[in-house]
């Protein structure tokens, strides 16, 4: 029924007559929801934008994202309604470095320089003809596109101009993905980030929140989710791509996400415990969590840094003061393995290089092969994160380490004693467990494969060449 000017009108419908139960269907598995508003928020100048478009080369080019939940389908349509960055210069530029189908983008706008944003939903009719129909819709920024008329500080007024997306949604099927900034609040609950879009958090089936952490990696990971079970925050580095020539005027760089692997955190985990960080770390838990990381990396370096955050939290070490930690014991990050891991190891251990161990105290490493080119099946482009990762990384710097005190194995030498500076209570604790845990080498005190076995690789070796 509608009414003089085609517009439907509520009725009573029993509920054997409406649309049976379905499952949720995703663009991307617990992250983007099809039929949906999805919220995209975070500080701003972080790297949200690059994620969206990552995520469009993807979609419009039919390739999997499978870290990310999104599945190989046949490429599909995108529709882009931008207000902040120039198009020519900015958004064009990073969507051919990300290797996305122009063929398969509309852009809604005024003029062939991209210039000219809609106002909705008077321009929502534009989506609604779309043919072929998208699969997702991007709004970068969605408070740029709001009626004058109206404002999102008074809830009935924000859910006057969320409601025309929702049905939009509804109608195309499409995952409509709106993007919007933080008001930078100090404060560990998220509710408290989203300021004048606070209403948009409620009305989104699912809100993704944009961080970065203490490394400049960027960090976006679901905060709210009506119909998905927590998943970790996936980690990203921005990386630049020569994507022109160089001038006098500009360099000709363009920055691109790499895919780093997910967090061990939720998303709403990073904002507490950054929070936390800031306010609960004295000077005490400081100095212990540098000298239990200058331990435990003596003993595991390099190591990969959601191993050490992992052990950190079990010994009651806050991810924020491990960070701090890890600037204060000088940690060198390298990466290794496809994706690409981040590994921390001491200086005197080497950096881990396209799966590598390098002597850091040695002649510069040449640099990382160049990532630009295609996007392969899992998102990650062909380079350093293509390099097979060292089987034994302890074995391959065996005869450049030397004994380290981290063996810990009771008659090893230089092992740790009460004596040894900032040996507390909790270190001695940590060490003794990780004694009991793991056996060590007869010769050289070192941590060996397996329980049962005395005597580690690089002793094995040199007794096979003695003989």
């Amino acid at each position: 029924m509608t009414d003089n000017d085609n517009t439907p009108i509520p009725r009573l419908w029993w509920a054997t007559d409406l649309r049976p139960a379905e499952q949720p269907r995703w663009l991307a598995r617990n992250r983007l929801l099809r039929a949906a508003i999805n919220l995209l928020v975070g500080d701003e100048g972080i790297g949200k934008s690059l994620f969206w478009v990552w995520i469009v080369a993807a979609v419009t080019r039919g390739l999997a994202l499978l870290e990310f939940g999104l599945p190989a389908r046949s490429p599909q349509t995108v529709v882009l309604i931008l207000t902040e960055d120039d198009w020519t210069t900015t958004v064009l530029p990073r969507l051919e470095a990300a290797g996305a189908d122009l063929s398969k983008i509309m852009v809604i706008c005024t003029e062939d320089d991209g210039s000219g944003a809609p106002i909705f939903p008077a321009d929502m009719h534009l989506i609604l003809d779309a043919d072929p129909a998208p699969a997702l819709v991007v709004v970068d920024a969605w408070l740029d596109t709001v009626d004058g008329g109206l404002s999102v500080r008074d809830p009935q007024q924000a859910r006057r101009a969320l409601h025309p997306w929702r049905e939009l949604a509804t109608a195309t099927d499409a995952a409509v993905l709106l993007l919007t900034h933080t008001n930078r609040v100090a404060s560990g609950n998220a509710r408290d980030k989203y300021g004048a879009t606070g209403e948009l958090r409620k009305k989104a089936r699912m809100t993704l929140f944009a961080q970065q952490d203490d490394d400049g990696n960027l960090l976006i990971g679901p905060e709210k989710a009506k119909t998905a079970r927590p998943v970790p925050a996936a980690m990203f580095a921005i990386e630049s791509v020569q994507h022109f020539d160089a001038t006098e005027d500009d360099d000709g760089i363009i920055a691109r996400l790499a895919y780093l692997g997910d967090s061990e955190l939720t998303a709403r985990d990073h904002i507490i415990d950054k929070f936390d960080g800031d306010h609960g770390d004295d000077r005490q838990e400081r100095a212990d969590a540098v000298t239990w990381l200058r331990e435990y990396l003596e003993l595991e370096g390099p190591a990969k840094s959601a191993d050490a955050k992992r052990e950190a939290k079990k010994a009651g070490i806050s991810e924020r003061t491990l960070v701090r930690a890890r600037k204060k014991v000088g940690a060198v990050i390298g990466y290794t393995g496809q994706p690409p891991v981040s590994t921390w190891s001491l200086p005197d251990q080497g950096e881990v290089v396209d799966g590598e161990v390098v002597d850091s105290a040695a002649t510069p490493p040449a640099p990382r092969p160049s990532t630009v080119g295609a996007t392969g099946a899992t998102g990650v482009t062909a380079g350093h994160s293509a390099t097979p990762h060292v089987e034994n990384p302890s074995y391959a710097t065996h005869k450049d380490m030397g004994a380290t005190v981290a063996q810990l194995g009771s008659a090893a030498p230089g092992a740790p004693t009460s004596s040894t500076p900032g040996m507390t209570t909790k270190v001695a604790e940590i060490l003794a467990n990780q004694r009991s845990q793991f056996p060590v080498c007869e010769s050289c005190g070192r941590r060996v494969a397996g329980h049962g076995v005395t005597r580690c690789a690089g002793c094995a070796d040199d007794d096979r060449h003695a003989s």
